[in-house]
């Protein structure tokens, strides 16, 4: 339930789902190397959560926006989900949130995945002119995302990797 007494949907995303709407929901994930972009349209009340699990699309073609594979992917997915937020009301007091990215596993990688898909994430958004309001990034810690969509507020706890927790 909200402050206001309303009835909450209650939404937990996989590796590769989104969730796109408007009312009162309460939108999850869990992180490591994955990101998670955030968007929140306060005026007109339509939100958005991803789960993108790496930075670029694999293929040679563009995915076509049915194909639901496209989520999984840091570069075709944030297009798609401004796409869909311009649809329902614009980006002009858009709230954009980014979080995850870690470096779960001990690596002798320059660049990691979490790195990655952290660095394009942010390369999108500020060729597009939106500032990331709020971030939690990197490092080599998990997280538990959970997005109030009725009140745009974003709550992160982290979790220990497993190198942490054998230490």
């Amino acid at each position: 339930m909200t402050a206001a007494g309303v009835p909450v949907r209650k939404v937990f995303l996989e590796p590769g789902d989104v969730y796109f709407g408007s009312g009162a929901a309460r939108v999850e994930t869990v992180l490591g190397s994955c990101v998670s972009i955030v968007l929140n349209n306060p005026h007109t009340g339509y939100a958005a959560m991803c789960h993108c699990m790496l930075p670029r699309w694999p293929g040679k073609n563009v995915p076509q926006a049915i194909d639901r594979a496209l989520y999984r992917y840091v570069d075709t997915c944030i297009p798609r989900m401004l796409d869909v937020i311009e649809a329902h009301g614009g980006i002009a007091s858009l709230e954009v949130r980014l979080f995850g990215g870690a470096d779960m596993f001990v690596s002798s990688m320059r660049r990691t995945v979490g790195a990655e898909n952290i660095r394009v994430a942010a390369e999108l958004l500020n060729k597009r002119g939106l500032v990331v309001l709020q971030s939690d990034t990197g490092g080599t810690s998990g997280r538990k995302v959970r997005f109030h969509t009725w009140s745009g507020e974003v709550l992160v706890r982290r979790i220990q990797s497993f190198a942490e927790r054998s230490k």
